[in-house]
């Protein structure tokens, strides 16, 4: 999952419900409840569940937080048949009835993750290679997103949002620079309209899927987190480190180790030997010089 879908989704994952539905008899099974719960010569074993036996009437938010409905989950319910509900991370992490504070420090999160990865992860990825730096993301990335997947607490959700803003820049400049610089040149301008493309349609979809397909969160942040490992998975064994980094580091061995790996992958068997047009090498023969890698 990218940085930019992961932008245009919060805003899905955040929306609370316009709509909700009360037991009718809601505050008298809570006082019920409450005496019951007071009462010294019960022990909890012997306690039994008050039942509400009222109807569905609509309510409010503000009356579900006011009398702390929110607390009985027998007691509420969100309104299904509202074409604008979407089973998201308000019910996932009970946010209803928390400050709004709460919701919008999601998506802060996030962007202090970002700010950090800023500063980290591109510098890195000159000093230590592409691959390493786009793998490091990649596993980062899948973890905050297992952890998020599965987790309910509200605190992890926050911890993790960092992490995960943090693998942006590993992702779409890191990532996007690595897959450049592994394409050859006519082609670049290809890569990148089509990773924008990609982003520009995974948002989108955002909005389809939660229209036409599902109104559950789960199924399509699943579908992200498999896809991230899928990733990862190709990245450790089969990405070659970038060519062009290896030549600027004048790593020309391995450059020429990689270069000929990707020309093995394209079908490209009897590629010549050569040298770089900067590399220097003891007895190195005219013919050698002739084809050259930029």
């Amino acid at each position: 999952m990218t940085g930019f879908v992961i932008l245009g989704g919060i805003s899905f994952l955040e929306k609370v419900p316009n709509k909700f539905e009360c037991k009718s008899d809601s505050l008298h099974v809570i006082h019920l409840r409450n005496e019951n719960m007071m009462h010294e010569s019960a022990s909890m074993a012997e306690l039994e569940p008050i039942k509400s036996s009222g109807d569905w009437k609509q309510c409010s938010q503000q009356y579900i937080c006011k009398n702390n409905l929110n607390l009985y989950k027998d007691l509420f319910r969100y309104d299904q048949t509202d074409p604008e509900y979407i089973d998201n991370w308000i019910q996932k992490f009970d946010l209803l009835c928390k400050p709004t504070e709460y919701i919008g420090l999601i998506g802060s999160c996030y962007m202090v993750g970002m700010f950090i990865g800023f500063f980290i992860l591109p510098p890195y990825s000159d000093s230590y290679g592409r691959r390493p730096i786009f793998i490091l993301t990649m596993i980062l990335s899948t973890v905050a997103q297992g952890v998020i997947l599965f987790t309910s607490s509200i605190h992890k959700l926050f911890l993790f949002m960092i992490i995960l803003g943090t693998t942006f820049s590993g992702k779409n400049i890191v990532g996007l620079n690595f897959a450049i610089e592994c394409t050859p040149e006519y082609y670049q301008q290809l890569v990148v309209s089509l990773y924008w493309t990609v982003e520009l349609f995974s948002i989108i979809m955002w909005s389809f899927y939660y229209q036409k397909l599902d109104k559950n969160w789960f199924p399509l942040q699943a579908v992200y987190f498999v896809g991230g490992i899928i990733t990862l998975i190709v990245a450790v064994f089969f990405l070659p480190e970038s060519p062009k980094y290896l030549y600027t580091k004048q790593k020309f061995e391995e450059a020429r180790q990689a270069l000929s790996y990707i020309a093995s992958f394209n079908g490209l068997r009897d590629h010549k030997k050569y040298v770089f047009d900067n590399e220097l090498t003891e007895g190195a023969s005219a013919s050698q010089l002739t084809e050259t890698a930029s």
